[in-house]
């Protein structure tokens, strides 16, 4: 099908698609799933087939820090938190039989330090080469490849890939 670049023209297709989406389109519900212990701030960052979310609340300040959790809606709440953080924000979940997460705690200085989660095991992710104060895991597959990034030496922010297997 061809249509002429005329604003008629661009109106039908834009028609077209709206009516094709519009054909196409799901029935959805929204529901709020907020953690009882801040309900003024709650982030879900990720989902899981199995609809294992996971999130953190807090604003993060010192006085209402980020508080890393897990959710099996509506209302399962686990916490999940780097031993010894001042704070933790879960951002990633896979699918694997026991789900690997992944994220970011933060120490008494401040510093972002990426973190794995294999079954209550946490591991922290850091590149020893980079001087990097923030170090953030983002998201991980069901072959536990987390991607994230970090903030090098010139402040530049740089993406990577770590296989939780190899380190």
């Amino acid at each position: 099908m061809r249509f002429s670049q005329t604003p008629a023209g661009i109106a039908v297709v834009a028609a077209f698609l709206f009516m094709t989406c519009v054909a196409n389109a799901g029935s959805y519900t929204f529901q709020t799933l907020d953690n009882s212990a801040d309900t003024t701030f709650n982030q879900l960052l990720g989902i899981n087939n199995s609809n294992a979310i996971a999130g953190y609340y807090g604003a993060g300040s010192t006085a209402n820090p980020n508080k890393g959790y897990t959710l099996v809606a509506p209302s399962s709440y686990t916490n999940e938190n780097f031993p010894g953080s001042v704070q933790t924000q879960v951002v990633g979940i896979n699918n694997n039989a026991s789900p690997t997460t992944v994220g970011f705690w933060i120490d008494g200085n401040n510093n972002n330090i990426g973190f794995v989660d294999q079954g209550g095991t946490f591991s922290s992710v850091t590149d020893p080469g980079t001087p990097s104060t923030v170090n953030q895991l983002l998201g991980v597959n069901d072959n536990n490849i987390a991607a994230g990034f970090y903030v090098d030496g010139t402040g530049h922010a740089q993406g990577y890939l770590y296989n939780i297997g190899t380190h």
